[in-house]
């Protein structure tokens, strides 16, 4: 738990694995927790605000897509499973207006940045995803 509680918790070690982002911007701390901007490949940047950590079993992030995109909520649940660890995501959001929803569903499907998120992180551990 503590591996994976580093990889996604800090952002210095989260650039070393997400091959998706081109740059990553430290910001000021948000009541006393960690604030970064990513700016994915596909130019888009998302600022990240660290809402609650209980190191090293749960992380919760607000993720607010810059340019008036979706903002949602990401809880982050580690654990030891017998094959290993464990690390669960949440995603908790509201997709305004029907054509987001609409492109959302059929492009990359809802769950597709979770999916990318995990595959990448399995990777960096030099792990095949066992996504569920």
């Amino acid at each position: 738990p503590e591996a994976v509680w580093r990889a996604i918790s800090d952002s210095v070690r989260i650039r070393s694995w997400r091959r998706d982002i081109i740059q990553l911007e430290h910001l000021p701390d948000s009541a006393s927790h960690p604030v970064w901007r990513e700016i994915g490949d596909d130019g888009r940047g998302t600022l990240v605000v660290v809402r609650e950590e209980l190191p090293p079993v749960r992380l919760v992030t607000e993720r607010i897509t810059e340019a008036r995109g979706p903002s949602s909520e990401w809880t982050y649940a580690i654990r030891r499973a017998p094959s290993g660890i464990e690390l669960t995501i949440t995603e908790r959001g509201i997709i305004p207006g029907t054509a987001q929803r609409f492109i959302s569903q059929f492009t990359s499907g809802h769950a597709g940045p979770i999916e990318r998120y995990l595959t990448q992180l399995a990777g960096y551990f030099g792990e095949p995803p066992r996504i569920r």
